[in-house]
């Protein structure tokens, strides 16, 4: 998992842990857009979340 967001963990703002996801951002439309980029990557992998 950490290599499909390496990017992203290289900049800081997501952190995998066990099962979870973390997104860490300063403003909405930053955190909007990682969101975005973080479900793009999964569906990409064929992965999905569970709530």
């Amino acid at each position: 998992m950490n290599e499909l967001f390496k990017d992203l963990i290289d900049m800081s703002k997501v952190v995998i842990y066990m099962n979870d996801i973390l997104i860490f951002t300063e403003t909405l439309e930053e955190h909007r857009d990682l969101v975005c980029k973080v479900l793009q990557c999964l569906q990409d992998n064929d992965l999905f979340l569970k709530p």
